[in-house]
């Protein structure tokens, strides 16, 4: 089934030369700093922690994550739940994105919802200090030196990134090497997949090297694992539906290298931009500046490449609607 919707999708696709690519849009950052637990109970300090805002069904996760003090129930999950890091993950990243402060920029609360989240997960993660949690709920020690709520939901990203790559990144490898062989219009060749397959492998020492770049990916992370959760709940023989979530998981996959480019691009053209300013401003007041134009980093998949990965991703996308 999968040869027939991409070799009938394909034929269509043969001539297309620009595609369209998932847009990734930055989140806001906000304060590096946890707030004191107590003021969680009481965001307004006014001792009437519910507004009017309480009875607005978008505002619900919000108010209910203020209004628990128990590390569990703000996860929404069992001792016994908690001791699975997949299943812990999942929830606080179900949590997490109900409450997060870009989804909700009119509503302060948003931030201390998704900060109390963030230390929950961060204790009950962690065996040390979820043993000193279990024994002592509000031991003060817990709090010390925990990681800024942005920066734990980009660490969990971080992972389950590296669960994709070593796990269902052989999907993609499956589908490419199938449009390859149904599709030989597109004069796909074997060094073409392999070109696209290592700037995966490159995107992958960029990413797990460092979190700069997790950021650019939130989105696109975020679909991935939700594609990923629902074909592990799927019956083995659902084909149509397996079939139709693999197409998708590929396109949404391929749109990763595309998001670092265009970062790569801006931060480039930003440092241009920054160097030309400060040569300008030398020259006006007499001193010497070198005229070197910044030296441009090499993007990830290049314009052969990125072509290519461009033209995939419209392929899989009109081979989804044929479901």
């Amino acid at each position: 089934m999968l040869r027939y919707v991409l070799a009938t999708v394909g034929s269509a696709t043969s001539h297309f030369t620009s595609a369209h690519t998932v847009t990734c849009t930055d989140l806001v950052e906000h304060s590096q700093c946890i707030p004191d637990p107590a003021a969680f109970s009481d965001p307004d300090g006014t001792g009437n922690q519910y507004t009017e805002e309480r009875d607005d069904p978008k505002y619900e996760t919000i108010y209910d994550v203020l209004s628990k003090d128990d590390f569990y129930d703000i996860l929404g999950v069992t001792p016994r739940i908690a001791d699975d890091p997949s299943a812990l993950r999942r929830a606080y990243l179900q949590r997490s994105r109900r409450c997060h402060p870009d989804k909700f920029p009119e509503n302060e609360r948003s931030t201390l919802a998704f900060q109390k989240i963030s230390l929950a997960y961060n204790i009950l993660s962690q065996p040390s200090t979820r043993k000193a949690y279990d024994a002592n709920p509000y031991h003060a020690d817990i709090f010390a030196s925990q990681r800024s709520a942005e920066d734990t939901f980009d660490g969990v990203l971080q992972t389950l990134f590296a669960d994709f790559m070593s796990g269902d990144f052989e999907i993609i490898r499956i589908v490419l090497r199938t449009i390859k062989e149904v599709n030989p219009a597109l004069n796909m060749e074997e060094e073409t997949i392999d070109s696209v397959l290592n700037a995966f492998r490159k995107l992958r020492e960029i990413v797990l090297g460092t979190r700069t770049y997790v950021r650019v990916m939130r989105i696109e992370l975020l679909r991935l694992y939700d594609i990923q959760y629902s074909l592990r709940q799927l019956p083995y023989l659902a084909i149509s539906a397996r079939l139709r979530l693999s197409l998708r998981f590929t396109r949404v996959a391929l749109s990763l290298p595309n998001a670092i480019d265009r970062a790569i691009e801006a931060e480039d053209a930003e440092r241009e931009r920054r160097r030309a300013a400060h040569a300008a401003a030398g020259l006006e007041s007499g001193f010497s500046t070198t005229n070197t134009q910044v030296k441009k980093r090499s993007s990830i998949l290049g314009p052969k490449v990125g072509g290519v990965v461009n033209m995939l991703v419209t392929v899989l996308e009109k081979s989804e609607s044929v479901f």
